[in-house]
């Protein structure tokens, strides 16, 4: 499976789809990783191909849909995620 990098449109597509079919998911935001230097999202309940990829942590927090309550890193996640941001679906 090779990484798909999308944007705002695309990434508020898949939101609305996934709140359809998932009870609830969740945007990640990671620093550095390795198959895309930057900072980068992925969502859903489970890891996703589809990216959202940008320098800037302000850069990926604007094009992430809007009403997500947003999650700092806790100390159990890995050292990547940078925050995590949670959308209740149905």
């Amino acid at each position: 499976m090779s990484d798909q990098v999308i944007g705002r449109d695309m990434a508020r597509a898949i939101q609305a789809d996934a709140s359809l079919t998932h009870a609830q998911f969740a945007w990640v935001v990671q620093h550095d990783a390795p198959e895309h230097p930057g900072i980068r999202s992925a969502v859903y309940d489970r890891p996703s191909d589809r990216l959202i990829v940008a320098d800037m942590l302000a850069e990926i927090q604007a094009m992430l849909p809007s009403g997500l309550d947003r999650s700092a890193r806790q100390p159990v996640d890995p050292l990547d995620v940078v925050e995590i941001r949670f959308a209740s679906g149905p």
